[in-house]
């Protein structure tokens, strides 16, 4: 299955670094960072099934799944959207929050880098 499974998860690129860091600057807003500990375990399983030396079935994530960034990334992503914010069209790990009632005015960025982030609101 190795082979054939997408591991790639989105990173940050420092073309939408320099830009998330000047916008949080001009908007006078407090940098922030995080790290989100044990990560690849909250990912959502995508549902295969592993065994381990076919004695039992493994429910959920476990440390050395090839996909688990590429699944905690997709979880990450979900979560950022439920709560208003969208990726940007151009860097899917760049995220923007804006004002529900006007949609020009940006509330918040976040950029995020496998399980690392940067924001400012």
């Amino acid at each position: 299955d190795i082979d054939n499974l997408c591991s790639d998860s989105p990173t940050l690129t420092r073309d939408s670094r320099m830009p998330l860091l000047q916008t949080i600057s001009n908007m006078k807003w407090v940098v922030q960072l995080f790290d989100i500990t044990t990560a690849f375990l909250r990912g959502r399983s995508d549902e295969r099934e592993l065994a381990m030396e076919a004695v039992c079935l493994l429910q959920g994530n476990a440390y050395g799944m090839v996909d688990a960034p590429l699944l905690f990334y997709r979880e990450f992503r979900k979560q950022l959207e439920k709560i208003g914010f969208c990726a940007h069209p151009l860097d899917n790990c760049l995220f923007l929050l804006r004002t529900p009632t006007n949609p020009e005015i940006l509330d918040g960025i976040l950029g995020t880098h496998v399980d690392d982030g940067i924001g400012g609101v």
